[in-house]
């Protein structure tokens, strides 16, 4: 049974991508074939608070299915050259892994709330906090 609602759950995938972005100095797919050559993602601990942010650095992952990104996709490529290009999150290069390996690698969610209810969360559980105020 759970494999048949999978299969009819457009909003669920086995895998997890890393989608990269253009920065200043390379484009997109510069930076995944970096990450291809050194076998590396590097995380970043720039959204992490708490007492673990020093020791903890996060790579992101969506768990979004890819097909939903193609939309998306065909956004960014069609307006990547205008002004407001740098408000565009994604770009088509990235990696995926499954969830389960991610899991095992003690890879977690974040947790999305007000920085309001950090002090809320268990001091271990800290580190996972993002910030979200709609």
């Amino acid at each position: 049974m759970k494999r048949e609602i999978q299969s009819v759950r457009r909003d669920l995938s086995h895998y997890l991508f890393h989608w990269t972005r253009r920065t200043q100095q390379k484009p997109a797919s510069d930076i995944l074939m970096e990450i291809l050559e050194q076998k590396i993602l590097k995380g970043s601990n720039n959204y992490i608070r708490g007492s673990c942010g020093e020791s903890h650095k996060c790579v992101c992952f969506t768990e979004t299915p890819v097909s939903e990104f193609v939309s998306l996709f065909k956004f960014v490529l069609r307006n990547r050259d205008k002004p407001n290009a740098e408000l565009l999150r994604y770009e088509p290069y990235g990696i995926a892994v499954k969830k389960e390996w991610l899991f095992k690698q003690d890879g977690r969610p974040v947790i999305y709330q007000t920085n309001a209810e950090y002090e809320k969360l268990p001091s271990d559980l800290q580190w996972r906090h993002c910030k979200y105020d709609p």
